[in-house]
């Protein structure tokens, strides 16, 4: 004997299922969107994250004084959306010009707490640096650099693209055929071991071959070839 199905038992039978299901779905794609929000509200902000940073020296005793963390640039900051750990990497400066190699890189857990700190900082910055103003200007340091590179150069036939209007004086020349980019210059400090940091014109030359993408430091008082690095893997 057939038996039919009655409104009221459609309102709160079958159909009554679909709606619930139809809830759940609202509901878990809602929780799913709001997940990068919930780890943002958890992740610190940026000036909280250096205040934890600047609180972890102190109570390390590491040697890296307050006024060594005091011109810190942040050079990266994110959280990862699966981990939930957010990432700060940063790096000394003194007089708005980097520090080489005084980077830092920090892990804050999914509790927004300081769980890792990898530190390359400098110590005692202010007391080790030497003059603050080149003696050679950026051409000269191009010069420089393409003897000790041995790319012949001639200096007198080199244009200047462009000059920003900041601290490190960056500066990008047409390469005149011997890169395959925009060769740039711009200021740096490199730390010498337990020595002075000294003031270096950081010249960026990627060859025409691409067998090399040199990174050079040029001392900016003499002149001297400070470091020398391949960017191109052998």
């Amino acid at each position: 004997m057939c038996q039919f199905i009655s409104s009221s038992s459609t309102k709160y039978g079958i159909s009554s299922f679909g709606g619930l299901r139809h809830t759940i779905l609202l509901s878990l794609t809602f929780l799913i969107a709001s997940l990068p929000q919930l780890v943002a509200q958890q992740a610190p902000a940026r000036e909280e994250a250096l205040s934890a940073v600047r609180a972890h020296f102190a109570a390390e005793q590491s040697g890296i004084s307050p006024a060594d963390l005091d011109e810190l640039i942040v050079t990266d900051m994110y959280t990862g959306r699966k981990s939930g750990l957010t990432y700060l990497y940063l790096q000394q400066s003194a007089n708005g010009i980097p520090v080489r190699p005084a980077t830092a890189t920090v892990i804050f857990g999914k509790d927004g707490k300081l769980a890792s700190v990898q530190s390359r900082f400098e110590q005692s910055i202010r007391k080790r640096l030497g003059p603050d103003e080149p003696s050679i200007d950026a051409i000269q340091a191009l010069g420089k650099a393409s003897d000790y590179l041995s790319l012949s150069l001639p200096l007198e036939s080199v244009r200047i693209l462009e000059t920003l209007d900041d601290a490190e004086q960056t500066t990008q020349f047409d390469p005149e055929g011997l890169a395959l980019e925009p060769v740039r210059a711009r200021l740096r400090w490199v730390a010498l071991p337990k020595g002075p940091i000294r003031l270096v014109w950081e010249i960026s030359w990627y060859e025409k071959t691409a067998a090399h993408s040199w990174v050079i430091s040029i001392d900016a008082q003499t002149g001297e070839e400070l470091e020398r690095f391949d960017m191109v893997q052998h």
